[in-house]
């Protein structure tokens, strides 16, 4: 039912700028969203040229992407909240930190951003047996961005529940932002310049991404007290 106050929901979503973990949380599926895009376009591109010549089969390289996201999600099931209820427990009044689960999104990052330059470099070997390189990759990267932003959106809700929709506003803005930007212009930048370099950078800038998750994991409770006032007050904005 709607309420009035539209230029005040419209500002909202961009008022969660002045929060840290917003800002870690949407570059990182920003980065993947826009890598497993990049990926997908180029993938079929790449394995229609000789010497793969797949022709019509170009899509099977998805299915290394199917499988990434199953075990992703599997891995994500046994380990999302494993490092919280562990914390939890050593604390007396039971109750962990946000921040307590943000190191079970590590491994994935590191393997998403792996993924990204195990893509782009076999792809710049041009050999046959390249394709393996490539599908590896593009399973590797699928693997991340099943786990990672579901840590990433349960920190959101924790750490900023009163405003945690406006922070999914945002980052659906910055995911849309940085897809469409990779992959405006990534088809001639490859074929121009080769898939090394592209692709080098692409994995360059989501392991900056990644790194941003060390220091909300260390200073995140101090950041979420320094920004505190940028939250609303119980029962402001419900009329």
């Amino acid at each position: 039912m709607y309420r009035g106050h539209i230029i005040r929901h419209f500002i909202a979503p961009w008022k969660t700028l002045a929060l840290p973990g917003t800002w870690v949380v949407m570059l990182h599926y920003g980065g993947l969203v826009g890598a497993i895009v990049t990926l997908a376009t180029i993938a079929p591109a790449l394995l229609s040229a000789p010497p793969y010549l797949w022709a019509n089969n170009v899509g099977l390289i998805n299915v290394a992407g199917l499988i990434g996201c199953i075990v992703g999600g599997i891995a994500t099931h046994f380990t999302a909240d494993l490092l919280v209820t562990r914390g939890a427990k050593k604390e007396v009044h039971g109750f962990s930190e946000p921040e307590a689960r943000l190191p079970a999104m590590f491994p994935a990052l590191v393997i998403a951003v792996a993924g990204i330059w195990c893509f782009g470099f076999s792809a710049a070997n041009g050999t046959k047996p390249a394709w393996v390189g490539m599908a590896f990759g593009l399973g590797m990267v699928s693997f991340g961005l099943t786990q990672i932003p579901s840590i990433g959106f349960n920190y959101l809700i924790e750490a900023y529940y009163s405003v945690s929709s406006d922070c999914f506003v945002m980052t659906t803005i910055v995911r849309g932002v940085i897809s469409f930007a990779w992959t405006f212009f990534v088809v001639e930048w490859v074929f121009t310049r080769g898939p090394r370099e592209p692709f080098g950078i692409f994995g360059m800038l989501m392991a900056i991404f990644a790194l941003l998750t060390i220091p909300l994991w260390i200073y995140g409770k101090r950041w979420r007290i320094a920004t505190a006032k940028y939250l609303p007050k119980p029962g402001e904005g419900e009329h």
